[in-house]
């Protein structure tokens, strides 16, 4: 499931909405990694998810580019999937895009105002509703496309 995350720049406690793009300087797209299988048996036996969705590795993080709060949330980004041979098995391109329901603002100052956000700390928000399905095997190869190019993650899936 593609992630945007945003890095708090500065530390700061009961940050008002209006105030909240003043500690955003740098946003990235991640990845988070969900065991379908795994999920799916352990809803049906009404287990505990962290299992699923929750192991080590399971965010696939990429460096930071710098951008304010306004480019994030216009951020796109191409996800390319090759097979093993290096024979790409499809191109997709995603216009990731927040929710329309997802207010960062409110959602950072709410944290904020119990909470105290230091430099490094990290908000993780869903860029679409649907995972992409990869297999061992396959190569994959995310790029920036806007607000700056350039390549983001290349990693095989083992």
């Amino acid at each position: 499931y593609p992630m945007l995350a945003l890095r708090i720049d500065h530390v700061g406690k009961g940050i008002p909405t209006r105030f909240v793009h003043r500690y955003i300087r740098q946003a990235s797209v991640w990845l988070h990694a969900r065991g379908m299988r795994t999920l799916a048996a352990l809803t049906s036996a009404g287990a505990p998810l962290a299992s699923a969705l929750a192991f080590d590795s399971s965010v696939i993080s990429a460096p930071f580019a710098d951008m304010n709060l306004e480019q994030a949330k216009a951020i796109s980004a191409s996800m390319s999937i090759s097979s093993a041979s290096g024979q790409p098995d499809e191109e997709r391109i995603l216009q990731l895009a927040l929710p329309e329901t997802c207010d960062i603002e409110d959602i950072i100052s709410s944290v904020a105002s119990r909470n105290t956000l230091r430099t490094g700390d990290v908000f993780m928000l869903p860029l679409q509703d649907t995972g992409i399905e990869i297999a061992e095997g396959q190569d994959v190869e995310i790029k920036l496309l806007s607000p700056a190019a350039g390549k983001l993650l290349h990693f095989n899936i083992k």
